[in-house]
C-alpha cells in the first residue's frame, strides 16, 4: 500500500506573501513595507516583487527603491537580484526582445540602483530634518557599531539592580556570567538576516 502524499506546507500568511511578491499587477502599485522576523523570507519576497515589476514593464529598476536596515541585508538583496536577473537573461532567448531589453537594463541599473540601508537612503541625506535625523549624521562602520553595542550592553548592566530577580538568580546558580551574557546579547543583535 502506498502512503498518501504529505500535503505541502502552506504558511498562514500565504496570501499576504503572494500579494507582497507582486503576482498581480494591482499588487505592484504603490509602496510596500515587509515586516517579519529573521529567516521568514522577506528578502525572497522583495526580490520577487522587484523582478515582477521589472519584467512586467511597470517600472525599471532605476525607478525602484528598496530599503533595508542592515548593510548585510542590502548586500544580500543586491546579490540575489543580480543572480536572478542574470539567470532570467541567460534563459530568455525565446522571450520577446522588449523583455530581454528590460532584463539587460536591470542588470546595468543594478550597479547604481537604490538598494541599500535606511541610513544610506538618499532621502535621509537630502531631507534629514524632515526625517527626524541629525543633519550631520554618519553611518557607523562595523567597528563603531560593535563599540556602540558594547556600550549599550554595559549601560544596561549598570542600570540593572536587585529588582532583576531572574538575572540575580541566574548568577546565583552559576547559569550566567557577564561575559557569557554579553556574547549572547551581541550575537543576537547580529541575527538580523534573512
Amino acid at each position: 500500500m502506498t502512503a498518501a502524499p504529505t500535503p505541502a506546507f502552506v504558511p498562514a500568511d500565504a496570501e499576504a506573501r503572494r500579494r507582497a511578491s507582486g503576482v498581480e499587477s494591482v499588487d505592484r502599485r504603490g509602496h510596500l513595507l515587509v515586516e517579519a522576523a529573521a529567516g521568514t523570507g522577506k528578502t525572497t519576497v522583495l526580490v520577487e516583487r522587484v523582478l515582477r515589476t521589472i519584467e512586467s514593464g511597470d517600472r525599471p529598476l532605476s525607478r525602484i527603491a528598496v530599503v533595508t536596515f542592515t548593510e548585510a541585508a542590502a548586500a544580500e538583496l543586491k546579490e540575489r537580484l543580480r543572480s536572478r536577473v542574470s539567470h532570467l537573461l541567460a534563459t530568455a532567448a525565446s522571450e520577446p526582445a522588449s523583455h530581454r531589453r528590460r532584463l539587460s537594463q536591470a542588470l546595468a541599473d543594478l550597479e547604481v540602483a537604490a538598494v541599500g540601508t535606511i541610513h544610506s537612503f538618499w532621502l535621509l541625506k537630502q531631507r534629514p530634518v524632515e526625517a527626524g535625523v541629525d543633519p550631520g549624521f554618519k553611518v557607523a562602520d562595523a567597528f563603531q557599531q560593535r563599540i556602540l553595542k558594547t556600550r549599550a550592553w554595559e549601560s544596561m548592566l549598570r542600570g540593572m539592580g536587585s529588582e532583576e530577580a531572574g538575572l540575580d538568580a541566574a548568577y546565583g546558580l552559576g547559569l550566567a556570567s557577564e561575559p557569557e551574557l554579553r556574547r549572547i546579547a551581541l550575537s543576537l543583535v547580529e541575527v538580523e538576516r534573512d
